[in-house]
């Protein structure tokens, strides 16, 4: 009998094997889902430890043997002594748990890099988006970047559209960084050019092999990889990113893919630095002339005078009108007054020093301060932009000539003003004082009693300067 049941097991064995497969697996599943709805509802508690084991392993393992056995005896029921069907069983699980562990381990080393990528992404956001001073912000780029993602050649160029140039802002890690950040390529010239030129991103993983690689316009083709990327806002090229290292190959895809994140923040930054940079432009300029307007010159004004007044420099100032400005105006129109004023102004920048404020005070009236700069040197630099007005022969529209002159009142600090508020009163005194003298003329605010005594010990002394023409 026994040996007839032997015989026929074989024939039944996939029958029999998937049945007790399924009673097994429906026996583990019943009882760790009711210890899981005894441990819901409060009636076990797993938070103690047995043994310093988690008291949730223990039943898990209880779940566990409580199942071999039922195989067990399922299986000498069915006659299967040997346990074959229980070996099967436990190599299936093992295979399944070994497979599952791969995975979780993959798992855990992808997360692993992205929670590191995370963290570098977000320590370089925090250092650009920590300024919006365009200057600050390269130095802030160049001195976390590199050294989180680890690269060896660093720059950062903008894109200036009108001459269709990139020039170097930022540079990193190079022997002679000065020299680098001078450079300039042309839109499609070289890697960094052809990024310009395609708006996408160029990988040369080996730079010797790679012809369009310029390496900086220096001598040697070292070895290494280099990455060029470009900088978009809102869809339009504000820049370029270069980055490089000394190994070829030396960037995997996911390295490039953080870039790419960094380079959308990067681009981000500069158009809200650029941003604010033109707001403040225009917060401190003239909407007409384009010079600067009267509130950032009073600005500049009480700084120069604090550094005047401690080191006991001299200092100047001009106080400007154009000479009938309102008949021209009812003449010609406010449109053809416009275009006056912004030609004056053009002509104004042009003849003054660079450490020179030149703001438009108010209507027709400009006003100029010079640091530095004595009553003499005052009086000079008035006659000469009298002049340059003078001898421009300003045009309308038409091409039709007009007559244009200026009057300029001049105040100086020490010899006529002791306190900031009088330097602006004095110089508009002197400059209605010309008005009263027949205009087209430089005249100096009346000179104090201790400055005459100085005028009768320099007998040579200018007191005013008008068409040319000293007068004493």
């Amino acid at each position: 009998m026994k040996t007839t049941r032997a015989k026929e097991s074989p024939k039944l064995s996939l029958s029999i094997h998937t049945r007790i497969f399924v009673l097994v697996g429906m026996l583990y599943i019943t009882l760790w889902s009711g210890i899981g709805l005894l441990v819901r509802s409060g009636g076990i508690s797993i938070t103690g430890t047995l043994m310093d084991v988690p008291v949730r392993h223990w039943l898990q393992a209880l779940c566990l043997s409580i199942t071999i056995i039922a195989a067990v005896v399922v299986s000498r029921l069915w006659g299967y002594s040997d346990g074959a069907i229980i070996r099967r069983l436990l190599r299936k699980w093992a295979s399944k748990m070994a497979e599952k562990n791969r995975v979780i381990a993959q798992t855990n080393k992808e997360l692993e890099v992205l929670v590191q990528d995370l963290s570098t992404l977000y320590t370089i956001g925090q250092s650009v988006n920590s300024t919006i001073d365009l200057e600050e912000l390269f130095q802030n780029i160049c001195s976390n970047l590199p050294r989180q993602i680890g690269i060896q050649e660093f720059t950062l160029m903008l894109l200036d559209p009108q001459h269709r140039r990139l020039h170097v802002k930022a540079a990193w890690g190079f022997q002679h960084v000065e020299q680098v950040r001078n450079l300039s390529f042309a839109v499609g010239e070289g890697v960094t050019g052809l990024v310009a030129q395609l708006g996408r991103m160029i990988y040369v993983q080996d730079i010797q092999k790679d012809m369009r690689y310029m390496n900086y316009r220096g001598e040697k083709r070292r070895k290494g990889s280099f990455l060029s990327m470009p900088l978009n806002y809102k869809g339009e090229l504000i820049g370029v990113m270069n980055c490089g290292r000394s190994k070829p190959s030396a960037f995997s895809k996911n390295e490039i893919k953080l870039l790419q994140l960094i380079a959308n923040q990067i681009a981000l930054s500069i158009a809200n630095a650029r941003l604010y940079a033109k707001t403040r432009e225009l917060s401190v300029r003239d909407e007409l002339t384009g010079l600067y307007n009267r509130r950032h010159f009073l600005h500049v004004l009480q700084l120069e005078w604090k550094r005047a007044s401690r080191f006991h420099h001299p200092m100047s100032l001009l106080m400007i009108d154009v000479d009938h400005f309102k008949k021209c105006n009812d003449s010609y129109g406010h449109k053809e007054g416009d275009r006056v004023l912004r030609h004056m102004g053009k002509l104004l920048v042009k003849t003054l020093r660079e450490v020179d404020t030149l703001a438009r005070f108010g209507g027709e009236e400009f006003v100029v301060l010079l640091p530095d700069t004595d009553r003499n040197g005052a009086l000079a630099v008035g006659e000469k932009l009298r002049r340059i007005i003078d001898e421009e022969g300003f045009v309308l529209s038409d091409k039709k000539p007009i007559p244009i002159t200026i009057s300029v009142g001049v105040s100086n600090y020490p010899n006529d003003v002791k306190d900031l508020e009088d330097l602006v009163d004095h110089a508009d005194i002197a400059l209605y004082d010309a008005k009263d003298q027949g205009r087209n003329r430089v005249v100096p605010y009346p000179m104090s009693p201790a400055s005459d005594v100085e005028k009768s010990e320099e007998k040579s002394e200018e007191l005013v300067v008008a068409n040319g023409r000293t007068i004493n």
